[in-house]
């Protein structure tokens, strides 16, 4: 079957950075070329402030194994969830930047369930 992801829901409105954010598959998945298969590009972080969307770049933003099947986005960095504005933190299908876009996979191959395009609140500060 094919895995699906989970994002831990954060608790909003906060006045603070979103924190460490968790991600749980359903099962373990593939590595990448030797390398943990879960990296910035398979997320996307919203900001919208009034009618204003804006995607804010992962690319610093440090993705730790926690255990076979779970993962820690460190949002704790100033500039990421600490702006006000209400936040949206997609897990996405695939890679989405670049001709060598690599999906998340299982360990027997099944790409990540199509119906997995998840989002959770990610912050929105009080003030």
């Amino acid at each position: 079957a094919a895995p699906t992801g989970t994002i831990t829901p954060v608790t909003t409105p906060r006045g603070t950075n979103a924190g460490l954010v968790t991600v749980t598959f359903s099962e373990p998945l593939a590595k990448i070329n030797g390398s943990s298969p879960v990296d910035s590009k398979d997320f996307k972080l919203t900001r919208t402030v009034g009618a204003i969307t804006s995607t804010i770049l992962l690319t610093s933003v440090p993705i730790t194994p926690t255990g076979p099947t779970t993962y820690t986005l460190d949002l704790t960095a100033s500039g990421l969830t600490d702006v006000d504005g209400t936040y949206i933190l997609q897990l996405l299908n695939t890679d989405t930047v670049g001709a060598t876009a690599t999906p998340l996979k299982d360990l027997t191959g099944n790409l990540l369930s199509d119906d997995n395009d998840l989002t959770t609140p990610a912050e929105s500060p009080a003030r």
